[in-house]
């Protein structure tokens, strides 16, 4: 039952273009993050992370899964092209870097 309500959780990120890219220019800085149940997460493939509170509890501390269902969905994104991009010049990290930290869950 939880797989399944796991890959509803996707299907709905990905349908909504909840995966998104944020690129800095001209220093091509990418930032991904994903638009959550309860909010937006920063997420990463390489090392694997999400600022969700799943990932931090059940892959880092418990160890019982490798990833959040946010991480699958940016995969997933990835592999079919399926996310949203957006651009903004080195100047604007700074103000998105605090709004982002202001905002995470």
């Amino acid at each position: 039952m939880k797989k399944k309500r796991e890959k509803e959780r996707i299907k709905l990120i990905l349908d909504r273009g909840g995966v998104k890219r944020h690129i800095f220019l001209p220093s091509n800085i990418e930032i991904w993050s994903v638009v959550g149940e309860e909010g937006d997460y920063l997420v990463n493939d390489k090392p694997l992370f999400c600022t969700c509170k799943d990932f931090y509890y059940l892959c880092l501390i418990k160890k019982r899964k490798k990833m959040c269902y946010h991480l699958k969905a940016l995969l997933l994104a990835k592999k079919r092209k399926d996310y949203i991009t957006y651009y903004f010049t080195d100047e604007e990290i700074e103000i998105f870097s605090k709004f982002v930290f202001n905002s995470l869950k």
